[in-house]
């Protein structure tokens, strides 16, 4: 859970928007959570598996906007 932090802070860092910060560290932060209550339970994939499109989202936007810079 503390990477997820660690890479929602860099996000931010990096000047991205705010939805891609969100995305980029909810997947591990869910998923963290769902273990942290049952390790063993079925929470923890269906966390990732909800998290994940939105993680995918944004680097998708990430890697958008960059070669959107690169053009100008």
């Amino acid at each position: 859970m503390v990477d997820a932090a660690n890479l929602a802070a860099w996000s931010g860092a990096r000047d991205n928007r705010l939805w891609v910060t969100i995305c980029v560290g909810l997947p591990g932060i869910l998923v963290g959570l769902a273990t942290m209550d049952s390790p063993y339970d079925l929470k923890r994939h269906l966390a990732a598996v909800v998290a994940f499109p939105m993680a995918l989202a944004g680097v998708v936007e990430v890697i958008r906007v960059r070669v959107c810079r690169q053009r100008e």
